[in-house]
């Protein structure tokens, strides 16, 4: 039900007047679009600006007959203002005990209590987050108010001010979550954050905080959006550089804000994560892919450091942001089987490749034809870039080289491309690709063996009830001299271990073939 006012009074007639209860509950929402409410009825003006004016009274209580003469009608003469400022108030007077008083002031009774949503914004701690949401919409969000100046040098002050207290809130509210140390509270704060961040887009330390927050919560693509598209928005607004356009650092950085509340390089992170070393590399394709330009990532190191899990990582996160990855695998009992990665690639791809492609068998099968089919689904045109991922590339034979070279030799169409190996397969791609000269930004990262710092950790997370003294964790050190695969062999038994937590390593199956005095030397 809608509370009508009386029709307008002419120019020559005195205001109407009713009688207003004195027990008439108030209530004014200003955030959105403002409206007055009487015991919780709308109030319907019947012309804009006199709700307008009914609110100005509401949010500042007084104001001279000028001043709002001016903020209303200041594109008027000053007896025109003045003549449509009457006629507004006789509609106003009938909804609020307005008072005139002496200098043409009109104003409130200080007696009269109106809530009002922005009282709300003292308090966001305390309330369900239904009741927060409409406080995110713009302070008097009115469309017309644009076209009038005067009362926008009024308006824009107050948004800033109620924005400051919006985001004062919400950090409150994101710490208050963060306390309870639960995992819905992370979204909770989560959410907090993401407001922060479209109500401060300039402000580097809700943005880090926010990119910190994605991170903790395993949402790696959207901290590398979020700080990317803060580095861009203030490079091209301001002209600044931000430290965010690097992503990965935020796993070591520490705020000097005592209220930011999730320094993310504490004991619970987890260096078997590699979390730091994916976020370089997503980091690195996402921003090659908004530029458009070919890109070719390295993972080098050992067997068993871990190259796999973090390669599979950083293709199910592209993927999950729209990427199409295309997986090739090579394998140290197929290297002497031509083609066998690609032919396995394209398989999985169609099954009915091969019998479409007329070949009784791969030896009939031309490299180059390969290089071309698997040309055809690496850089086919789609929603998202394509990324082709090379794993174990030690183990690539002749042919697959061949087909290897001659893509990344084809400078037609932009490539992403994503390599991994053996250190010592290094020196080869880059001979063997003359790669120093093809037009790719690249991005090596080779991972290390753990300190016995991280190895501590490491054993604080996978047996958390154990009590580990220094020499405990040295023990575990020197046993596995910090390799990821030992350490989980030593710490986790298998009945607790699973596909989810720790990929399958062709490490392992090898070992498993070994007879028990073997295992134990290794």
């Amino acid at each position: 039900m809608t509370l009508h006012v009386f029709p307008a009074a002419s120019s020559h007639t005195s205001p109407p007047w009713r009688e207003i209860p004195v027990d008439t509950r108030y209530e004014a929402r200003f955030f959105g679009s403002p409206e007055l409410f009487l015991d919780g009825e709308r109030v319907s003006f019947p012309f804009l600006k006199a709700r307008v004016l009914a609110l100005l009274l509401v949010e500042e209580r007084s104001f001279t007959r000028d001043r709002l003469c001016a903020l209303l009608w200041g594109d008027k003469t000053l007896q025109s203002g003045r003549r449509n400022l009457s006629n507004a108030l006789s509609f106003v007077r009938t909804v609020l005990p307005l008072r005139s008083e002496r200098r043409g002031v009109i104003a409130l009774p200080s007696d009269v209590t109106i809530l009002k949503d922005s009282d709300r914004l003292t308090g966001l701690s305390t309330l369900d987050w239904s009741d927060v949401t409409p406080l995110f919409h713009p302070f008097m969000d009115l469309g017309e108010a644009e076209e009038w100046p005067a009362f926008m040098e009024w308006l824009l002050p107050k948004r800033r001010q109620y924005g400051v207290l919006l985001t004062e809130g919400l950090r409150a509210r994101a710490e208050a979550a963060m306390a309870v140390q639960d995992p819905s509270s992370l979204g909770e704060a989560l959410a907090c954050y993401e407001q922060m961040a479209q109500n401060e887009p300039y402000d580097e330390k809700i943005h880090g905080e926010l990119a910190r927050l994605y991170i903790k919560t395993g949402r790696k693509m959207e901290a590398v959006r979020t700080a990317q598209s803060f580095a861009s928005r203030i490079e091209q607004d301001l002209g600044l550089r931000s430290d965010l356009a690097e992503v990965a650092p935020l796993m070591q950085r520490r705020t000097q804000d005592t209220r930011a509340m999730l320094p993310v390089s504490s004991a619970e992170d987890n260096p078997l994560d590699r979390d730091r070393e994916v976020l370089q590399m997503l980091n690195f394709f996402y921003g090659c892919g908004k530029d458009g330009v070919s890109s070719c990532g390295f993972v080098w190191g050992e067997e068993g450091i871990g190259k796999g899990a973090l390669v599979r990582e950083v293709a199910d996160k592209l993927s999950e942001s729209g990427w199409n990855c295309h997986v090739v695998r090579c394998s140290q009992e197929e290297e002497q089987r031509l083609m066998v990665p690609f032919v396995q690639f394209m398989q999985r791809q169609d099954e009915s490749f091969l019998q479409e492609e007329s070949a009784v068998s791969l030896s009939k099968l031309s490299c180059f034809r390969m290089a071309e089919l698997v040309w055809g689904r690496v850089t086919a045109p789609g929603a998202g870039p394509n990324l082709l991922v090379i794993e174990n590339i030690q183990w690539m034979d002749e042919a697959s080289w061949i087909i290897l070279e001659t893509i990344l030799w084809n400078h037609s169409a932009v490539r992403h491309v994503l390599v991994s190996g053996y250190r010592e397969a290094r020196a080869t791609f880059m001979t063997r690709t003359t790669f120093a000269d093809e037009p790719f930004q690249s991005l090596e990262i080779t991972l290390e063996r753990f300190t016995p710092e991280q190895t501590g950790r490491i054993c604080r997370i996978l047996r958390p009830g154990e009590q580990w003294t220094e020499a405990k964790v040295l023990d575990v050190y020197h046993k596995t001299e910090g390799s990821p695969f030992f350490i989980r062999e030593l710490l986790v038994p298998d009945g607790e271990k699973s596909e989810a937590s720790f990929p399958r390593n062709p490490f392992s199956s090898r070992i498993e073939l070994l007879q028990p005095d073997e295992r134990r030397f290794l």
